[in-house]
């Protein structure tokens, strides 16, 4: 299979990635939205799938956002993708996930950005530093999210102070 390949997504699995379907395998794609088609370099083979990287976007939906994440924590996975439509796919997951129970749909926050109340900051220091943040994903590297687009800028303002109390 060629290591470069343009495909179209078809929908996005329980993590919010993109999956593609080409040459009868699965692709998992981060920040690849549905009905999106993409140039995609393969990055990694599994048992099951197929992991890419995004080389160039070729046609992009109307539920974008434009909106760049500056860190790599894991927690915002569809930031790129419109607010209402990130409810209707964490509505739809919830509810896959409670089918046997009877739920109310998910409270939409008033505010696209800054909404997130509950925030799990990470400490890590060496001998000449010290690291307060959050963990890059998938890592236990500790990384400044002092600008964290969904965090509540309460919470980021503590973290502010928090640091500061550390480095002094």
């Amino acid at each position: 299979m060629e290591n470069k390949f343009i495909a179209k997504c078809t929908s996005l699995n329980e993590y919010g990635q993109g999956v593609v379907n080409y040459n009868n395998s699965t692709f998992i794609v981060d920040n690849l939205l549905v009905n999106e088609e993409a140039e995609l370099i393969i990055t990694k083979k599994t048992r099951n799938y197929y992991l890419a990287r995004i080389h160039k976007l070729i046609k992009k939906s109307n539920e974008r956002n434009e909106v760049k994440c500056n860190y790599k924590c894991g927690g915002c996975n569809l930031i790129h993708l419109n607010y209402d439509k990130q409810i209707e796919f964490k509505n739809k997951l919830f509810h896959e996930l409670f089918k046997d129970y009877k739920v109310n749909n998910l409270i939409k926050s008033d505010n696209n950005y800054y909404y997130r109340n509950k925030v799990i900051y990470a400490l890590n220091y060496t001998k000449d530093n010290i690291y307060f943040g959050l963990y890059e994903e998938d890592t236990h590297k500790v990384i400044d999210a002092s600008l964290c687009l969904v965090n509540n800028k309460n919470s980021l303002e503590l973290m502010k102070l928090i640091k500061e109390y550390l480095l002094n």
